[in-house]
């Protein structure tokens, strides 16, 4: 999700068609008052990295560090939602560093609360993050940081790769 844990799919600030996107609609519909209630819960005692001026982008304002992970437990499910990306106006920037440090705190938040359990991952970056990388290349960097992590995961982690991305990955290469 981006660094100010948005809300409003309206296919500017958030795509129906990301994963955020689709997260919001099938789980909440049309209560994001109920999500922003969830998330504002848990950054209560987060300090905001900074905050956008009024009319510089749609939606929240306070933006957290790259990392920050929210723990929404909807349906008899738990999702994590990881401060991933960091807008300029309406646009997201791309930032692999941030990238990096978003994957090692979502890893480390992991590792406390998921207890042994398998975890479902999408494809982090690979769609409206707009790292600007080959698929291929942007899987690499994923299972590189998992690799590398000194985070000691107890469960399986699974990443999940949507359809579309059957052309894109040469998964015999990993």
């Amino acid at each position: 999700v981006n660094d100010c844990f948005d809300t409003l799919v309206d296919d500017v600030l958030i795509s129906g068609k990301s994963i955020h996107g689709q997260f919001i609609q099938k789980y909440f519909g049309g209560n994001t008052a109920e999500l922003d209630r969830l998330i504002d819960q848990q950054l209560q005692n987060v300090p905001a990295a900074g905050q956008y001026q009024a009319g510089e982008k749609r939606g929240k304002l306070p933006y957290y560090p790259p990392g920050t992970v929210v723990t929404v437990s909807v349906r008899g499910k738990e999702f994590y939602l990881v401060a991933l990306t960091h807008f300029s106006g309406n646009v997201v920037q791309p930032d692999l560093k941030m990238y990096y440090l978003a994957v090692l705190a979502l890893l480390e938040h992991l590792n406390q609360r998921a207890s042994g359990r398998t975890v479902y991952m999408p494809f982090l970056g690979a769609g409206l993050a707009r790292l600007g990388r080959d698929k291929d290349t942007e899987l690499n960097h994923l299972l590189c940081i998992l690799k590398m992590s000194s985070v000691n995961i107890t469960g399986d982690i699974h990443i999940v790769l949507h359809s579309s991305m059957r052309d894109k990955i040469h998964l015999s290469r990993f």
